[in-house]
C-alpha cells in the first residue's frame, strides 16, 4: 500500500478495508481475492468530499488492473496504491 496526501476521505476509505486483507498469503489466487475485496470496498462506500457525500469516481480516478488498484487526482498524481507483492528468497517482486 502506498499513501502520498492525508485527507478526511482517504481516513475513511482505509478504516473501511479489513486489515487482514494486507497480511501476507499462501498464494496469488488469495492474494487477487483480497484486491478483488478491497476494490468492492473501495466501489460500494460514499466518502465525505467538501461536506457532502461521494463515490470514489466522483473524488479521483480509480485505475484497476489484475495486479494493482491505483487511485490517481483528478490530474492523474498518484494518491494510493494497492499491489500484489511476490515474496521470495531475494526479496520482494512487484508483479
Amino acid at each position: 500500500m502506498y499513501k502520498v496526501k492525508h485527507s478526511i476521505w482517504m481516513d475513511s476509505l482505509l478504516y473501511n478495508i479489513m486489515p487482514s486483507w494486507y497480511d501476507p498469503q499462501p498464494s496469488r489466487e488469495d492474494c487477487v481475492k483480497n484486491l478483488k475485496a478491497i476494490l468492492a470496498t473501495i466501489k460500494e462506500r460514499s466518502y465525505i468530499w467538501h461536506r457532502v457525500y461521494s463515490k470514489i469516481d466522483q473524488i479521483c480516478n480509480l485505475v484497476v488492473c489484475d495486479d494493482y488498484i491505483k487511485l490517481l487526482s483528478k490530474r492523474g498524481v498518484l494518491i494510493l496504491s494497492f499491489v500484489v507483492v511476490e515474496c521470495n528468497d531475494n526479496g520482494f517482486k512487484v508483479k
